[in-house]
């Protein structure tokens, strides 16, 4: 449904925005106003990247019909966030769940 490879550089666009965050503060803190104006226009376009990147995928998403109320697990190519069972077996992990049954149930 999304695609790996934009979400993995929509990830490393964010990781570096937090870099030049870091990069602009230890200016300020030497008292290089240039390396400090620099490095925060840095940090804003790539915030600006990482935000464009996040509304194509919304945009996508959206399209897709899925909304802020959607259930993904609904979806038939979404695989669940979480496993139902663990692996190996084990216990059904709805008994942990408060309105399904009791924890130690089963």
């Amino acid at each position: 449904m999304l695609d790996i490879a934009l979400t993995a550089v929509n990830t490393f666009v964010l990781i570096c925005s937090s870099l030049t965050m870091v990069m602009a503060l230890s200016a300020i803190e030497r008292g290089d106003k240039a390396g400090l104006r620099n490095w925060l226009a840095a940090t804003a376009l790539l915030g600006l990247v990482f935000l464009g990147g996040q509304a194509f995928e919304f945009t996508k998403l959206f399209g897709l019909g899925v909304s802020l109320g959607s259930n993904l697990s609904a979806l038939p190519s979404s695989p669940s966030p979480v496993s139902r069972r663990p692996r190996g077996g084990g216990r059904d992990l709805d008994q942990f769940h408060p309105g399904r049954a009791s924890c130690g149930a089963g």
